[in-house]
């Protein structure tokens, strides 16, 4: 665990850490731009008028596809933090 560090007399906010964000707030990031990805492709593929229930499924398929090179970094990040934390315990 982190040791706590004292505010700062004069603004009284604490100093940042330098420690790296934690495996949820990675996989926060990783989700939320997966998600932001599917909405995007579902919204396009129902304005260019297809039916409900095989546009929710071509954009599931499609937005998994552009999220493999999209996603790269944060996917890469999650893995590494996960390692990092199974290391520990």
């Amino acid at each position: 665990m982190a040791k706590s560090m004292p505010p700062n007399p004069e603004t009284g906010l604490v100093a940042p850490t330098k420690e790296p964000p934690g495996l949820l707030a990675i996989n926060l990031r990783y989700f939320a731009l997966r998600a932001v990805l599917f909405g995007a492709v579902l919204t396009a593929v129902l304005l260019l008028g297809m039916n409900g229930v095989l546009a929710f499924f071509l954009a599931v398929v499609v937005s998994g596809l552009m999220s493999f090179p999209l996603a790269l970094r944060q996917r890469q990040a999650a893995q590494r933090a996960f390692e990092i934390r199974k290391g520990r315990m």
